[in-house]
């Protein structure tokens, strides 16, 4: 049923790189939002890691699993915004990546305060 929420920011991060990569780069390139673009990208390999390795994310019950899982939601949460007011090629595609991701985020977080 929430199998949506790992697949999504995958699903929408591969259509805006390919979006990115694929533009006219003399006309578009000096629009692409880069910063944003590798946040997010960045918080999803990050994320995708912590999956396959349990270690990488912090001992379990700690201060600093928290704080990881804080500043990854605040990571995506800011490339959201900033692509917001980044005129860019995916735009709207980075965004909807970006929220999608801060939800994947929070969902890790409340299962972390719950268990």
């Amino acid at each position: 049923m929430y199998a949506w929420i790992y697949v999504a920011p995958i699903v929408l991060l591969v259509v805006t790189w390919t979006k990115v990569l694929r533009a006219d780069y003399f006309e578009e390139a000096p629009r692409i939002a880069w910063p944003p673009l590798v946040l997010a990208s960045a918080t999803e390999v990050y994320l995708a890691l912590c999956s396959v390795s349990r270690g990488i994310i912090g001992p379990p019950y700690s201060n600093l699993r928290f704080n990881i899982i804080h500043l990854n939601l605040a990571a995506a949460l800011l490339a959201a915004v900033a692509a917001c007011f980044w005129k860019s090629v995916a735009q709207w595609w980075l965004v909807a990546a970006s929220l999608t991701l801060a939800l994947q985020w929070l969902f890790v977080d409340a299962i972390n305060h719950v268990v």
